[in-house]
């Protein structure tokens, strides 16, 4: 779910490049790709095959919940796992977003790049979330400002 909102998000701006990576049966939905045809859209298979320079890498992990068919999420876990090797494989390491939590998709060995922002991205998202409940429930937070 996280890749297609985010898609409908980033199709709104310019100058985007959309590469999406995952096995065959999980790609990416046709209605996102029809969504965002008028940027330039790649579809990969593994993680390797991106060689160009890409500045946010938004990684998910595999939802077995979603999958529905346990054959399938034992074959392909820890197929896609973005470790710092491959990542130093890149033109340069792009920043490292991710919606948590995560499997086994996104090594701890990782956190320790400063190009890793998930966690800053978790506490932001606190803050959007109870920006957006204050306005839906029409609050008005002024008087709960300390002085």
């Amino acid at each position: 779910r996280t890749p297609s909102s985010l898609s409908y998000l980033l199709a709104k701006y310019r100058d985007i490049t959309f590469h999406y990576v995952a096995p065959p049966q999980l790609q990416i939905r046709e209605e996102v790709l029809k969504e965002v045809s008028h940027h330039t859209v790649h579809q990969h298979s593994r993680l390797e095959e991106i060689r160009d320079e890409v500045d946010v890498l938004y990684v998910t992990r595999l939802q077995k919940e979603r999958l529905g068919d346990e054959n399938l999420y034992q074959q392909l876990r820890g197929s896609y796992v973005v470790t710092v090797d491959l990542l130093k494989k890149l033109k340069k390491i792009p920043l490292i977003m991710h919606p948590l939590p995560r499997v086994d998709e996104l090594p701890a060995e990782v956190d320790a790049l400063p190009q890793a922002k998930y966690f800053q991205q978790a506490e932001n998202g606190v803050y959007v979330r109870a920006a957006l409940l204050t306005k839906l429930l029409n609050l008005d937070i002024s008087s709960l400002q300390s002085s």
